[in-house]
């Protein structure tokens, strides 16, 4: 099986390498990667049977280049109705800032524009300007240009079931190095995150790709991939990717935000369990770990108030004493 790469790149790299021979640099300049990327996608390349020639210039540099094939090779069709190719549209939307700056980017557009020709000219109409149609407006994406390379090694490794030796910037600023079993890309709030085994802590865990600074796939040091690994299972009772102890938590709205709170849910468990004189509610939750409630407590400012548990009610008391001192400090 060759290694991910992302099919539009392999393609540009086929189109330059068969016009003519091209050096190492020359490639990443017209290919805008990392010299490094260019040498995996060769490697893809050789690995999928390609005529990939290899020269010697007479300045001493490496060159590549494609050997022309005798006959144009057939073309796979892929027939999707209207209404499934429109679907695969809204998900490529849906999907597209999060994945904004990678190779599934890059894969996604290829795939829908090459689906989307093969359309009838009537149906065609119905699939034109669904970038506007169907507009996903969510959090702030994170740029995962600079990653490209760590996530293409990633998603290789993730799909061989091989280990990777990750470098991450941890939450205390310090550097740290994992051997690491991947096994989910998982997607949360316009993020990215790797889940798997690391050796190190002997446990699961789930890692930011924006912290992680290089990811190295340990060539042929494979892992059988957990029957008993369910994300769903791992994730529940949480509020986000971070996990805890499950924890019944009460918290007071005030009027004005309680209809959001009610049509926004903040969590599967969420329901009402007081309507309040001043025209509030009481809201409980069991959830696996609050750290996350915190900040989505804290963004309601004064129209929010923890009840329970005692310790959380004292946690953010002090936050938002501290926050409250520095408005005072600037009088």
């Amino acid at each position: 099986m060759p290694r991910y790469a992302p099919a539009a790149r392999l393609e540009r790299l086929r189109t330059l390498l068969t016009a003519g021979r091209a050096t190492l640099p020359a490639l990443a300049k017209k290919l805008a990667v990392s010299e490094s990327t260019v040498r995996r996608l060769l490697a893809a390349l050789e690995r999928a049977g390609e005529p990939l020639q290899e020269e010697l210039l007479d300045d001493g540099r490496k060159a590549w280049k494609l050997a022309r094939p005798s006959r144009p090779p057939r073309e796979h069709t892929v027939r999707l109705s209207t209404s499934q190719l429109i679907a695969l549209l809204v998900a490529r939307n849906g999907a597209r800032e999060i994945l904004r700056g990678t190779g599934f980017d890059d894969d996604l557009d290829a795939a829908c524009a090459a689906l989307t020709a093969t359309l009838r000219e009537q149906d065609a109409a119905l699939a034109r300007d669904l970038d506007r149609k169907l507009h996903d407006r969510g959090e702030m994406p994170i740029d995962y240009a600079p990653h490209a390379d760590a996530l293409d090694e990633i998603t290789t490794a993730l799909l061989r079931c091989e280990r990777l030796t990750l470098r991450r910037l941890a939450s205390d600023g310090l550097e740290k190095t994992h051997l690491f079993d991947p096994y989910s890309l998982v997607t949360y709030r316009k993020g990215l995150y790797l889940v798997g085994f690391s050796h190190d802590r002997a446990q699961r865990i789930s890692l930011g790709i924006d912290a992680i600074r290089e990811a190295t796939r340990r060539r042929g040091e494979t892992f059988a991939y957990p029957a008993d690994y369910d994300p769903r299972a791992m994730f529940k009772g949480s509020i986000g990717m971070f996990v805890g102890p499950m924890t019944r938590v009460v918290v007071r709205f005030d009027k004005e935000p309680k209809r959001f709170v009610i049509r926004r849910r903040i969590h599967e468990s969420q329901r009402v369990i007081a309507e309040l004189d001043d025209g509030g509610i009481e809201v409980e939750l069991e959830i696996a770990g609050t750290t996350e409630l915190e900040s989505h407590v804290l963004s309601y400012g004064d129209k929010a108030e923890v009840m329970s548990p005692p310790a959380l009610r004292e946690k953010i008391g002090k936050v938002l004493k501290r926050a409250a001192a520095r408005y005072e400090e600037q009088r």
